[in-house]
């Protein structure tokens, strides 16, 4: 249900704050934009999605949220939408985050977790 109304959207947005957890956990939702094309605006504390982003030309890092100048600039390229880097950046979420390709790495290392887990209550 959710990806039509995000596809009709020009930017996703995920602000943080700095923050340990930040550091390590990205934003399902900042998949979820990427995943429908869309460029995102993020937070450098946002795990190192904000350098792919950066690299890959899919949208824009801040560095202070607090800081309406910055956002203002970083906003204003997205007024013209680019449908290329939407498409690269679908793809690139496909193929990294899609069930279909993740679900057998994530079945093998949860298998693995629980023989380890199983070996360490048994010795």
């Amino acid at each position: 249900e959710i990806p039509p109304f995000l596809s009709a959207s020009d930017i996703g947005v995920a602000l943080r704050h700095p923050h340990p957890m930040n550091t390590i956990c990205t934003p399902g939702k900042v998949i979820d934009y990427l995943g429908c094309g869309l460029p995102v605006l993020i937070t450098e504390a946002v795990n190192a999605i904000p350098e792919l982003v950066k690299h890959r030309q899919w949208g824009a890092a801040l560095k202070d949220m607090d800081d309406d100048n910055e956002v203002l600039e970083k906003l204003r390229p997205f007024v013209e939408a680019n449908l290329n880097r939407r498409h690269e950046a679908s793809a690139w979420v496909n193929q990294h985050y899609a069930t279909e390709h993740s679900g057998r790495e994530y079945g093998d290392a949860l298998c693995r977790a629980t023989i380890e887990v199983t070996r360490h209550l048994s010795a």
